[in-house]
């Protein structure tokens, strides 16, 4: 028996898009990827503040200059989007809480102390982390049900997730699982997407970002 109660798809789903490292540390791009975005139907866009001191992750990603991201907050602004980002240093929270109506935390990462303290700054709703069944994060919080796999390549099953989790960061390739989420009751839906440039095809999410076409697919499963 599936523990997911099915929700109606003409419920709406909030729709984040995560840019990861496809702007390619280039701002003219991080920029089209808002606008983008904001066209595809996404609700909101949000990017990754790394230390501000280092040029690559471990893992190949690549951060964003702090005040490049301040004014992709104004650009969105202007455009009509939220623009916020996860956090991973105290210098990067304290840079979203000042300009952003939202923020995003993984629950392992040394920012989890933080939760309590986000709460306070922004309404609950707009406080995400990402977890899994074994690291699930708090109940007074948008909790995302994430596999750190990228990408994650086999069917994922849904069963009593929802009634765990509000929402599916997805990294999975392609719409069809998050759109079964959603079917699931997932009421949040975060997923990577990218441009229609083959540049973006040699960063670490280029391989299972959405282009614009699949993008604007999903936000209309989502209800957009």
């Amino acid at each position: 028996m599936n523990g997911n109660a099915r929700r109606p798809m003409s419920t709406k789903t909030l729709l984040i898009g995560d840019p990861g490292s496809t702007h390619c540390g280039d701002v003219e791009i991080a920029h089209e990827l808002v606008r983008v975005g904001k066209e595809c139907g996404l609700d909101m866009v949000k990017f990754q503040l790394f230390p501000n001191d280092i040029r690559y992750t471990k893992c190949g990603n690549i951060p964003l200059d702090y005040s490049e991201f301040t004014d992709l907050v104004e650009y969105g602004n202007d455009l009509g989007i939220c623009v916020f980002a996860s956090v991973f240093n105290a210098t990067a929270y304290k840079t979203v809480a000042k300009r952003c109506k939202a923020v995003k935390f993984s629950y392992k990462s040394c920012m989890s102390t933080w939760i309590p303290q986000a709460v306070q700054d922004f309404k609950p709703d707009y406080v995400f982390v990402s977890g899994d069944v074994m690291n699930q994060p708090p109940e007074f919080v948008q909790r995302l049900y994430c596999i750190p796999e990228y990408p994650v390549r086999y069917k994922i099953d849904f069963d009593g997730i929802f009634s765990r989790f509000d929402g599916f960061s997805d990294h999975t390739l392609g719409v069809t699982q998050s759109i079964e989420a959603i079917r699931c009751g997932a009421k949040v839906i975060e997923k990577h997407y990218r441009l229609d440039r083959g540049e973006c095809d040699k960063v670490p999410d280029g391989a299972f970002a959405l282009k614009p076409r699949l993008l604007e697919k999903l936000a209309i499963g989502c209800g957009g």
